[in-house]
């Protein structure tokens, strides 16, 4: 197995095994099968992460056949969203975030461990020069479908997961704001993945925009 194939095992792997111990805490934190289930699929960070799971064990079996301009894509893609949680958990929510025990440790592996390593695994192993700037385009609809549901769900429910989406304290028009703002961060993030992919591409493999 090549080390691109190994690295996006473990990040799958990763990714399965910190899920299943949050999801088995959450079983016995909420009581059931169901809340537990429901309350993980409110958070993005969670979303993201199944996301990882799957494409880089994926990546991992089908990377024996070279790298299609899908598999460049779908990887940049998914690294992308982790290095925004990542980004967005320090910068928004980790000062009044203070899990305790193994719930710490789930923390860790979710918004800073992973991350990092979905970073240095596109880094290192995804090709580059294949990128540009209509590739981000795409990226966006992952973080705009969860933001529908997110919504959606909190009509129903009266429940949101973060304190930037709370229709109730906020109201329709602010959250609709906030979501935007969190759409532009992520284009600009977008932006930065391809322009590293730019810096780090061999002379004439440089996709125009």
């Amino acid at each position: 197995m090549t080390a691109a194939r190994l690295s996006f095992a473990l990040l799958g792997l990763a990714c399965a095994g910190t899920l299943s111990v949050q999801f088995w805490l959450n079983i016995e934190r909420r009581g059931g099968v169901e809340p537990a289930l429901t309350t993980m699929l409110l958070f993005f960070s969670f979303w993201s992460h199944i996301l990882m799971a799957a494409v880089g064990l994926w990546l991992a079996a089908r990377l024996d056949k070279g790298w299609s301009a899908a598999k460049v894509s779908l990887a940049g893609a998914v690294c992308y969203y982790l290095v925004f949680i990542g980004l967005a958990y320090e910068v928004l929510l980790s000062a009044d975030h203070n899990p305790r025990g193994i719930f710490s440790l789930t923390n860790l592996m979710f918004h800073y461990i992973v991350p990092a390593g979905a970073l240095l695994v596109w880094l290192s192993f995804v090709p580059k020069g294949r990128l540009s700037l209509r590739s981000v385009l795409p990226w966006l609809g992952f973080p705009l479908i969860y933001f529908v549901y997110v919504l959606v769900r909190g009509a129903f429910f009266d429940r949101y997961p973060y304190f930037f989406l709370n229709v109730d304290r906020y109201g329709y028009e602010k959250v609709l704001m906030n979501a935007a703002a969190f759409i532009a961060v992520f284009l600009a993030l977008g932006v930065v993945f391809v322009t590293l992919d730019r810096l780090m591409a061999p002379r004439r493999q440089v996709e125009t925009p």
